[in-house]
């Protein structure tokens, strides 16, 4: 099976990892409420008026990376044992390893479905959301319309904190004839609950001291690549003694396009830009021949790991516990769960720090995840398959995760042993904020923060808890992320994505086909690894041929005749 290239590869497992504890440790409330309280006007738990039995659910969390969260036993922690005594469930977690479309391709076409799944659900031409809704077209999700009544919660979900035009187009397909499948995940109860997920580029500190560059003077693509020679060229090791590899990446190839930033539409992931007074596809532009030869410039000079495309989790880790790759695209909670418990305990010299700002390929300072409308754009979903024993049940943990009763279980953990409640809020005790800022593993092995957020939507903690995480209104703030967030701070728009306008397309089911079917990993990454900078652009200009040959031509030009006069459009 052939993978295909998200079309916003970056921001799929960047907002994904937000689940955990959402702000990472340290990281101060926005500007909560002083007057805010667990009372708030979310609906108690649908859970409450429902008989439910006592069930194991499996529940597939299909994001590379997924198990970093994970606890030790799963079936049996106190969050877990607290799930199991108020709504009968027990989980059965799996974890992806494998690239996220394959993936769910594969689950799909087996036929042997987990009870629940969790994965991405961009809307639009993403990939993961167009293999959700073949499924539901298919009769492989469990539509759960005519139960929603019974979960507030639920309900509420699908209409606060995501945007109009995702609702209408994505949550509510018209071809799902009035079904609802799909339950948005990640979504806040309020504006000041949103998270800014702080994605940047980061360097070991120590390479850049020995350098004498100083952090904030790489702001573009081109001056990373001037930075990875004289990394390459530096004869720098990681903590076993071994040469460094001068730039690489999580597994799966996550978020090596960062590195191409400079050549890239960070906006709101449509596979659109405006070039030249025109709306086209990303793949028909300039930026991505530069962005191609770019890429290709690294591989062939020896300045990215070459492994990072289809590297697994666990050796990626490896390389990254070691502090083998010198420059890192990543996300600053991800460096915050991971390194502390790594590289960081006998080498702290090695710490990862921020470059920039990063130039974008409009001019703009952006990153992934920085862009938002006002309520989600898209979002993580989770989705009860056919096959779920008791879709009742993941519909009622799904209502009491969007709770503040279920929020204070899941983040904070148990009253009177994780957290106490102070005028009304939970917080840490003193030597579980400690674990919480020193032992992340130990807080997951316990339940707190870990697996069982991912079903989190109507995040209140900011508005409701007073503090963003765990933590947040008593810890300083991580200079890091201030930082981060200072270069790339949340950007709200109003409008309707480009992607909506092409509903009426007649052959838009042909047309998403042919996208899909252009936007080949494979075949993307071949490109990078061309012999020559004209062997590169042929396999790119291959790739335009095939889409022009497909009617691409005549869809743009509808697209553009219904951008006609309108200054709301967003890509």
């Amino acid at each position: 099976m052939k993978k295909t290239l998200a079309i916003i590869l970056a921001v799929a497992t960047v907002l994904s990892f937000a689940s955990g504890c959402g702000s990472p440790s340290g990281v101060a409330d926005p500007s909560p409420s002083a007057s805010s309280s667990v009372d708030s006007p979310v609906n108690p738990s649908g859970s409450e008026n429902i008989e439910l039995p006592q069930v194991t659910l499996s529940w597939y969390l299909v994001w590379n990376g997924s198990s970093a969260t994970a606890p030790d036993d799963i079936a049996n922690n106190p969050v877990a044992d607290a799930i199991r005594e108020k709504l009968g469930i027990t989980f059965d977690f799996q974890y992806a390893t494998s690239a996220e479309s394959d993936l769910l391709n594969t689950i799909f076409a087996s036929g042997d479905l987990p009870d629940m799944i969790n994965s991405a659900y961009w809307g639009g031409l993403d990939p993961t959301t167009m293999i959700f809704k073949k499924a539901a077209k298919e009769g492989q999700l469990y539509a759960f319309n005519d139960v929603i009544d019974q979960f507030p919660n639920v309900k509420r979900s699908l209409t606060e904190g995501v945007s109009k035009d995702f609702r209408e187009f994505d949550l509510e397909d018209p071809a799902f004839s009035g079904n609802l499948y799909i339950l948005p995940w990640q979504t806040v109860l309020t504006q000041e609950d949103t998270y800014n997920p702080a994605v940047s580029i980061f360097a070991r500190e120590d390479i850049l001291n020995e350098l004498g560059v100083k952090p904030n003077s790489v702001t573009t693509s081109e001056e990373i690549y001037e930075l990875l020679l004289k990394i390459k060229n530096g004869n720098f090791k990681d903590a076993n003694g071994n040469a460094v590899i001068p730039s690489g990446c999580w597994s799966n190839g996550w978020p090596v396009d960062l590195l191409f930033n400079s050549y890239s539409n960070i906006g709101f992931a449509t596979g659109y830009s405006l070039e030249n007074g025109r709306y086209t596809l990303n793949s028909m532009t300039e930026n991505m021949d530069k962005s191609t030869l770019f890429m290709r410039k690294l591989i062939s000079q020896g300045l990215l790991d070459p492994e990072c495309f289809r590297q697994t989790d666990s050796v990626a880790r490896e390389k990254l516990a070691n502090g083998t790759i010198a420059v890192l695209p990543s996300m600053f909670s991800i460096n915050d769960s991971f390194f502390p418990i790594t590289l960081y305990m006998d080498h702290p010299e090695m710490r990862y720090v921020p470059l920039g700002p990063i130039m974008d390929g409009n001019g703009t300072y952006y990153m992934p995840g920085q862009v938002n409308l006002a309520g989600r754009a898209g979002t993580p979903c989770n989705v009860i398959t056919k096959a779920c024993k008791n879709p009742l049940s993941a519909l009622a943990f799904l209502d009491f995760s969007a709770t503040p009763e279920g929020q204070k279980l899941l983040y904070y953990g148990i009253e009177g042993v994780h957290h106490t409640l102070v005028d009304g809020q939970p917080r840490l005790t003193e030597e579980w904020l400690d674990i919480y800022n020193n032992d992340k593993k130990r807080l997951y092995d316990d339940g707190l923060c870990s697996s069982y957020t991912w079903a989190v939507a109507l995040d209140c903690r900011s508005s409701v808890f007073g503090e963003a995480s765990p933590g947040a209104s008593v810890n300083e703030v991580d200079p890091d992320y201030a930082l981060i967030t200072q270069m790339y701070p949340l950007v709200f728009k109003d409008g309707i994505r480009i992607t909506y306008l092409a509903s009426g397309y007649p052959n838009k089911d042909d047309i998403d086909a042919l996208v899909m079917q252009a936007a080949n990993l494979d075949l993307i990454q071949s490109a990078y690894f061309a012999n020559s900078d004209e062997e590169a652009l042929k396999i790119i200009n291959g790739i335009r041929d095939q889409l022009i040959k497909g009617g691409i031509n005549d869809f743009l030009d509808y697209i553009n005749e219904q951008t006609r006069g309108r200054d709301d459009i967003l890509t």
